[in-house]
């Protein structure tokens, strides 16, 4: 039961986090009371692209060796992969053969990729990622 409520209290700080949400501070129901905690500060981390923490008990873990600031997100702080012409956008471009285009061959040159789309972040990650 224990482990089930501190699984639930971790993947709710996912949500939060990787949904890129500014607030500092988590309202947990239980019946009549409001519990407010403040997440921010550093936390240990670990991404989880494979999917592996649950089936592996990540959550017995007693830390881990990557760091996070809290409130703030994966891919602003170092966290995922290098952006490329080959990376799945969660959302679809305008254009799916931009990298076709002449236009835009000069901004997939060496390891600065840019791509034409306004909010592209200095890495990409989808997945898990357990906070501790």
């Amino acid at each position: 039961m224990l482990c089930s409520k501190i699984f639930g209290f971790a993947l709710m700080i996912a949500a939060v986090t990787c949904m890129g949400c500014s607030s500092e501070i988590a309202h947990l129901q239980k019946k009549d009371k409001v519990m407010t905690i403040d997440l921010a500060g550093t936390w240990d981390l670990k991404v989880d692209p494979e999917d592996n923490g649950e089936k592996e008990k990540w959550f017995a873990a007693d830390g881990f060796k990557d760091k996070i600031n809290l409130p703030g997100s994966l891919q602003a702080q170092g966290y995922g992969n290098d952006v490329s012409a080959e990376t799945q956008w969660t959302l679809s471009m305008w254009n799916k053969g931009w990298q076709e285009e002449e236009k835009y061959k000069k901004h997939l040159q060496g390891n600065d990729i840019k791509v034409p789309f306004c909010l592209q972040p200095v890495k990409h990650y989808i997945g898990k990622a357990w906070y501790s």
